[in-house]
């Protein structure tokens, strides 16, 4: 059921290394009353560590949750040994230039400055900044919408992004 529940957008939540490790985390978090942001491998061999980002349903997340989080996860990790050699477990909160990867992500965040890149170039570019108008369509076939202004133009215009197509997509924090 994991695979249907992030479908067209697992790469984002759990790129790379850390992909096999999302069916076995993602009901884990879930259970305990957490969403799951993203999941990364990080570090080669020997200094590996594994970076979860979660979140309570209502947005927040206390140093007590990540606390709780480790420990679950911790047992859960070491009782199964899908992770080779010696790693380093790292749960947080998003933060304020927080990973966009989940459909309602998109929509969550609509109204704040966003950076997207691409995995191909559109328009010979890769990477776009802008403010975020949400998401449309549904999560395995729709699409961010960012507000863009073109090179050869100075009016802004909503630029659809497939989530297949978007290699990472974050928030910027503005100062404004």
């Amino acid at each position: 059921m994991i695979d249907m529940e992030y479908a067209g957008y697992t790469h984002l939540v759990a790129p790379g290394a850390a992909q096999p490790l999302l069916p076995l985390l993602a009901p884990i978090i879930a259970d305990m009353g957490y969403e799951l942001l993203r999941i990364r491998m990080t570090g080669k061999k020997g200094s590996k560590t594994l970076q979860l980002m979660a979140h309570r349903p209502d947005g927040r997340m206390t140093v007590e949750d990540c606390a709780q989080i480790s420990r679950k996860l911790s047992s859960v990790l070491d009782a199964e040994n899908v992770i080779e050699g010696a790693y380093q477990l790292e749960i947080s909160s998003p933060g304020l230039a927080r990973p966009l990867c989940r459909p309602k992500d998109f929509t969550f965040c609509a109204g704040q400055k966003a950076r997207i890149k691409l995995t191909q170039p559109l328009r010979g570019r890769k990477h776009f900044q802008g403010r975020l108008q949400g998401f449309a369509g549904d999560s395995a076939n729709g699409a961010a919408l960012l507000e863009v202004i073109w090179e050869d133009s100075d009016k802004p215009q909503i630029v659809s992004f497939a989530l297949a197509d978007i290699a990472e997509a974050q928030l910027v924090v503005d100062s404004n």
